[in-house]
């Protein structure tokens, strides 16, 4: 599959990068908010990884914006250490995001990629972009 992880923190991103490669999987990396949904409409991914807080804009934002501009399905998984903050917790509530799908990082990236991640993401709970024209 090819995996996009949108993290501003270039130590998540780079480390979960190398750890989806390890698990046979082509990952690419964004750094900035700003420009993550012209990356994902050039790379096509079938996975996304969010970060939840990040400049400019939330990883919420980001994923309503791919939703809305993707000619392709993907799967997406929020990942990150502010999931369980009050207004963080609102915008999930409002956009009806799955808790399945939500996933705190912790320091154990391995079993994050091979135990939530990859699970999450194959399980599909929540998708986005468009597969049928519409």
């Amino acid at each position: 599959m090819r995996v996009l992880i949108i993290d501003d923190y270039a130590d998540y991103a780079l480390t979960l990068k190398d750890k989806f490669e390890f698990e046979g999987h082509e990952a690419e990396c964004c750094l900035s908010s700003t420009n993550a949904v012209e990356i994902a409409k050039k790379f096509k991914p079938q996975w996304v990884v969010l970060d939840v807080r990040m400049p400019y804009k939330s990883g919420v934002s980001v994923y309503r914006d791919l939703n809305n501009e993707a000619d392709f399905e993907f799967s997406a998984v929020f990942y990150s250490n502010y999931c369980s903050e009050p207004e963080v917790v609102k915008e999930f509530e409002n956009l009806r995001i799955p808790n399945d799908v939500i996933i705190p990082k912790t320091t154990d990236f391995h079993l994050d990629v091979v135990e939530d991640l990859i699970p999450a993401l194959e399980a599909g709970s929540l998708k986005g972009g468009k597969n049928d024209g519409r």
